[in-house]
């Protein structure tokens, strides 16, 4: 196996070498994880249901990135830091609505603002 010839050294040196050529390997076998982007505002009870959803099942490879586009402050940190996911939320806000976005292997759903619509796509087995 190529990762234990990678740590083979640290193995012998240095016994955190072992938890970490684990996660290492880890990294390596699975495919990309599943991003789950809301947009919306925090403080509804919408935002509450639809981050209920993305958190009913469990996966330790998911993300969950909540993104609230009248915070200016917020918007201004992810324009700096991944302009990608800011015009995202700029583009998929709604005043009223939280929006639910899958992404994954750099493609994103559709999106969706009902938390069961969000439920099923987290359901669905992830594409290779």
């Amino acid at each position: 196996m190529t990762m234990q010839a990678v740590f083979e050294g640290r193995l012998k040196d240095m016994a955190m070498a072992v938890p970490l050529m684990c996660c290492a390997a880890d990294m390596c076998s699975l495919p990309h994880g599943t991003q789950v982007v809301l947009v919306g505002r925090r403080s509804s009870e919408e935002f509450e249901n639809m981050l209920a959803a993305a958190h009913s099942s469990f996966d330790p490879n998911r993300n969950v990135m909540h993104i609230d586009p009248s915070d200016h402050e917020e918007m201004k940190v992810w324009e700096e830091n991944n302009s990608n996911i800011a015009e995202m939320a700029k583009k998929n806000f709604s005043g009223d609505k939280v929006v639910g976005l899958v992404c994954q292997n750099f493609t994103c759903s559709p999106p969706v603002t009902d938390p069961r619509s969000l439920e099923t796509l987290l359901s669905k087995k992830p594409a290779s």
